[in-house]
C-alpha cells in the first residue's frame, strides 16, 4: 500500500485486515486508474546546477548589459562630483529636466579600455568629471532625429579601477525644456541596435540549468508593495532602490532558455503575486521552470525582512483564533517559522490560481526557504502546514537550504593564516558538512524524504567573509586545490540523492582581494579553479547515491539523523532524558527493491504504559506498545502494507507513552513488486487537532449519517464499492458544521467507501457497512 494510503487507513487499528486490502484495491483504482506509475528513479542526464547573479551595480564586473548605462547610478545634481549624490528633476519616466552628472562605471578592469559610442535624445554638452580618463570624440549632434551621438574614448589598456563619470552640461532636449533622455552608452565594436545582453555573460551564464535572481533583484530589504510601483523597463537604469525590472529577467531567462529562481518580496501583497505569476505565465517561454521563494533568508536577524517577518507573526500569533497559533504553542521562534510557511503556502495557492493546479511542482515549484545551520528551528514551517494544511508536497516542490562552508572559525583563532592552512579550513568545514556522527545532511534528506519533499540549495559554496586573512583566501581561490575542495563537495550533495537544483553563490565575476568575501565563481570570467569544478561535476556522470541506511540490510535504531557516536556505546536504542521530539532514519531502497515492505521492529519494555508511533513517509502510522518483560528479550511487531519506490525514504519514531522501551533493530522485508505508486499523493486532511469527522450508524441501513466539523466547506462525496466503481455521488454541501444525511436504502448489503472532498483540496475516506 502507498504511504499516502497507509496515512488514510492504518489510524488507531480501526481497520481490520480485510479492509484493509479492499481500501488498497479501491483507491489504486480511483487514483490511478489501473495505469502503473514508475516505481524505479530515472536520474537525469546530467545533475542540474544553477547560479545566483550578482546584483546589477556600476562596480559589478559582470556588465551584463551591452548599453553600461542601464546599470548607472542615479543621476545626480553635483556634476563634477557626481558619486556625491544630489537630487535632479526628473519627468515621469526618470529623465532629468536640467544639468546633471552620473556614474556609469567604477571599478573598471584593465580589459574594458576602447571605444564606446555614446547616443540621447537632445543636446549636451558631455565632458569626463571627476579624473576619469576618457576622451569625447566625433560628437554628431541631428536635428531631424533630435539625436546626439559621440565617443568616449579609453586607451585599449586602461588601469585597473577605472571610472567613467560624465557631465552632462547645457542640456537642451527642445526649445522650451532642458534636460535630455533615451541616453546609450555601449560596449566597444556595438552599434546601439546590439541585443539587450553581453555575449560573455550570455556564454558564461550558458553552462547553468538555472539562474537565481535574489540579487539582481535586491530581495534584501526590498520595498516592493505595490504591482503599480515597481521597477519598470522603460527607467534610465536599472540600478534600482528595489531591483531590476521583472521584464528583464524574463528577456535573459527567454535569450539563455534557462529556469528561473525569483524571489517574491516581502512585502507584496497578494494582487502584486497574482500580477506577476500572469507576467510569467504570459512571457515566459513556456518550457521553462519557474522556482519560487519568498523573499530571502527570512531568518536571518541582518536583513530588513527578517525584523518585518517577527513583526507580523507576532501580530498574528497574538490573535485570537490565529492559525499559527492553533494550538496554543505560544512560541514566537515557531510563529515566525509558521508565517514564513504559511505566506509561501499562500504564494504557491496564487501561483496555482494563475498557471492552473497541474504546473505546481511542474512548472511552477514553490520552495519552503530553511536554515541549513538551525535545523530544529527552520522546520518548524514544514510541520506546521502538515499539520494545519495536510501534505505539505501539495504547495511545495522542496525544503530550500544554503550549506556553506566558512573559514569564520580560523579567521577568529588566526589573523596570519597562511593559504595552505585557509585550504585545511575550508576542506575540514566542507567535510564536516557529511560527517559520520551528528550528520545535519542527514538530518535534511530524511525530513525532506518523509515529506515527499525535493531538497535544493538556493545557495552555496565557500565561504571567505571576513578582514583577516584576505591575502591568503585569494591565494586558496587560485590554487588547484580549490577545484578539488569544490568537487568533492558538490558531489558529496549529489550521492544524497538531492537531484533537484543546486544553486551556486555567485555565478559572476568580482575582485577576490577585499574583506568581502570571493563568492564570485571568476574574478574576470577567466577559466577559475572553482568554475572548472562545477563544470567538471555538472559534465560528469550522476554519482551514485549513497547516503541512508539501506533497506535491504538490517537498520540500525541507533543511527538516528545526526545522531551521535555516545548512541552507538550502547548495543540498542533507546531514548534518554530530555530525548527528542522525535527521530528520524534516512532509508534508501536501491534499484530494483522498489515494492511493497513488511517492517520488524525489535522491541521491550520494562514498565505498562510504554508506546512509541512509527510512521514512514508521513503515512498516519502505528502506534507500537512492546512487552513489558523487564528488557528480558526483544519482541518482534510487524507493520505491513508499506509501499516503497526506489530513492530515499524516512521513518520516524516519535515517543508517545513514555520512554522505558529499547529497539534493537529495524529490518524491511521485500513482500511484493512494486505495482502502481502514486506519483502524487492524495490530498488527505491529517490534521486531528482541527477536524472531527464520523459517520454513523455503522452498519447502515437506510441512511449514512456523516458529521463533521472542519475548517472549510465540503464539495463533493463520493461512495465506493468493493469493485472499486463509484455508484452514489452527492453534490457539494455548503456550511462548516455539518450533519449530513446520506440515502443508502438502494445500496447492496456489503462494504463501500465515502470519500468526502473539502474545499481546500483535501480528501477524507471512511468505510462504511451497509445491512438492510
Amino acid at each position: 500500500m502507498s504511504n499516502v494510503l497507509t496515512k488514510l487507513f492504518v489510524e488507531k487499528k480501526v481497520l481490520n485486515q480485510l479492509f484493509l486490502s479492499l481500501a488498497i484495491f479501491i483507491a489504486s483504482f480511483l487514483l490511478f486508474s489501473n495505469a502503473k506509475a514508475q516505481c524505479t528513479l530515472t536520474p537525469p542526464a546530467k545533475v542540474p546546477l544553477g547560479a545566483n547573479l550578482n546584483e546589477v551595480a556600476d562596480y559589478i564586473r559582470d556588465r551584463p548589459f551591452n548599453d553600461v548605462f542601464k546599470s548607472s547610478r542615479i543621476m545626480s545634481g553635483n556634476i563634477n562630483q557626481p558619486f556625491n549624490f544630489t537630487s535632479v528633476l526628473l519627468d515621469n519616466k526618470g529623465w532629468p529636466l536640467q544639468d546633471f552628472g552620473v556614474v556609469v562605471m567604477t571599478e573598471m578592469t584593465s580589459d574594458m579600455g576602447g571605444t564606446y559610442t555614446i547616443q540621447f535624445k537632445g543636446q549636451a554638452t558631455i565632458q569626463p568629471v571627476s579624473g576619469s580618463n576618457f576622451t569625447v570624440a566625433n560628437k554628431v549632434y541631428k536635428s531631424s532625429t533630435n539625436t546626439t551621438t559621440a565617443e568616449l574614448v579609453y586607451p585599449a589598456i586602461i588601469p585597473d579601477g577605472t571610472s567613467m563619470f560624465i557631465g552632462f552640461t547645457n542640456t537642451r532636449f527642445n526649445a522650451t525644456s532642458n534636460g535630455i533622455k533615451d541616453i546609450k552608452i555601449m560596449k566597444p565594436g556595438l552599434t546601439v541596435s546590439a541585443p539587450t545582453f553581453s555575449s560573455q555573460f550570455l556564454t558564461h551564464l550558458s553552462r547553468f540549468d538555472c539562474i537565481r535572481y535574489m540579487d539582481w533583484r535586491k530581495t534584501n530589504g526590498n520595498n516592493d508593495s505595490l504591482w503599480g510601483k515597481r521597477t519598470l523597463k522603460t527607467l534610465p537604469s536599472q540600478q534600482q532602490e528595489n531591483g531590476i525590472a521583472w521584464e528583464y529577467i524574463i528577456e535573459l531567462a527567454n535569450t539563455l532558455q534557462k529556469d528561473i529562481w525569483i524571489n517574491i518580496p516581502h512585502k507584496v501583497n497578494n494582487t502584486y503575486i497574482s500580477n506577476l505569476a500572469k507576467l510569467f505565465r504570459d512571457s515566459l517561454s513556456p518550457n521553462l521552470n519557474i522556482y519560487v521563494e519568498y523573499s530571502n533568508e527570512l531568518w536571518n536577524s541582518q536583513f530588513a525582512q527578517t525584523q518585518f517577518i517577527n513583526e507580523k507573526s507576532l501580530i498574528e500569533g497574538n490573535t485570537p483564533g490565529s492559525a499559527i497559533n492553533f494550538d496554543n504553542v505560544n512560541d514566537q521562534f515557531t510563529w515566525r517559522m509558521r508565517y514564513v510557511a504559511k505566506r509561501s503556502k499562500t504564494i504557491s495557492d496564487l501561483f496555482k490560481n494563475v498557471f492552473g493546479a497541474t504546473a505546481i511542482n511542474n512548472r511552477v515549484r514553490v520552495v519552503l526557504p530553511q536554515q541549513f545551520g538551525f535545523f530544529d528551528f527552520t522546520v518548524r514551517g514544514v510541520e506546521f502546514v502538515n499539520k494545519f494544511y495536510g501534505l505539505p508536497n501539495r504547495f511545495f516542490y522542496g525544503l530550500a537550504i544554503a550549506p556553506y562552508f566558512a573559514t569564520n572559525a580560523l579567521d577568529a583563532i588566526n589573523a596570519s593564516a597562511s593559504t595552505t592552512q585557509i585550504l585545511n579550513e575550508l576542506e575540514l568545514q566542507m567535510n564536516n558538512i557529511y560527517p559520520p556522527f551528528r550528520n545535519q545532511m542527514d538530518a535534511w534528506a530524511a525530513r525532506a524524504a518523509f515529506f515527499g519533499l525535493k531538497m535544493v540549495a538556493y545557495e552555496g559554496g565557500p565561504d571567505t567573509f571576513g578582514p583577516n586573512n584576505v591575502n591568503s583566501k585569494t591565494n586558496a581561490n587560485r590554487n588547484a586545490r580549490m577545484r578539488f575542495i569544490c568537487n568533492k563537495y558538490l558531489t558529496n550533495w549529489y550521492r544524497y540523492g538531492f537531484v533537484s537544483l543546486f544553486n551556486w553563490y555567485l555565478a559572476g565575476a568580482a575582485n577576490y582581494n577585499g574583506p568581502f568575501g570571493t563568492w564570485a565563481l571568476t574574478e574576470n570570467f577567466e577559466n577559475s579553479q572553482k568554475l572548472r569544478a562545477l563544470d567538471s561535476v555538472h559534465n560528469a556522470a550522476v554519482p551514485a547515491f549513497s547516503a541512508g541506511q539501506v533497506s535491504t540490510a538490517t537498520i540500525d535504531p541507533r543511527m538516528f539523523a545526526g545522531f551521535d557516536s555516545l548512541q552507538l556505546g550502547n548495543p540498542f536504542f533507546k531514548p534518554g532524558i530530555g530525548f527528542n521530539e522525535f527521530f528520524e532514519y534516512l532509508i534508501r531502497v536501491p534499484a530494483g527493491q522498489e515494492g511493497i515492505y513488511t517492517l520488524n521492529v525489535g522491541t521491550c519494555a520494562n514498565a505498562t504504559g510504554q508506546s512509541y508511533r512509527i510512521q514512514v513517509d508521513n503515512n498516519t502510522g502505528t502506534v507500537i506498545t512492546p512487552a513489558n518483560n523487564n528488557f528480558a528479550s526483544f519482541v518482534n511487531v510487524q507493520i505491513t502494507n508499506i509501499s516503497l519506490k526506489e530513492g530515499f525514504h524516512a521513518i520516524r519514531l516519535t515517543v508517545v507513552g513514555g520512554s522505558n522501551f529499547r529497539i534493537n533493530q529495524f529490518t524491511l522485508t521485500r513482500t511484493g513488486n512494486c505495482t502502481g505508486l502514486s506519483k502524487q499523493p492524495l490530498s488527505v486532511n491529517v490534521e486531528p487537532e482541527i477536524s472531527d469527522f464520523s459517520i454513523f450508524p455503522n452498519p447502515a441501513s437506510n441512511v449514512v449519517q456523516l458529521n463533521t466539523r472542519k475548517k472549510y466547506a465540503i464539495t463533493q462525496i463520493n461512495m465506493v464499492n468493493a469493485a472499486g466503481i463509484n455508484v452514489k455521488t452527492w453534490a457539494s454541501k455548503s456550511g462548516l458544521q455539518q450533519l449530513i444525511s446520506l440515502p443508502v436504502n438502494d445500496q447492496e448489503n456489503g462494504m463501500y467507501i465515502l470519500l468526502v472532498k473539502f474545499a481546500n483540496g483535501t480528501t477524507e475516506m471512511k468505510k462504511v457497512i451497509i445491512q438492510h
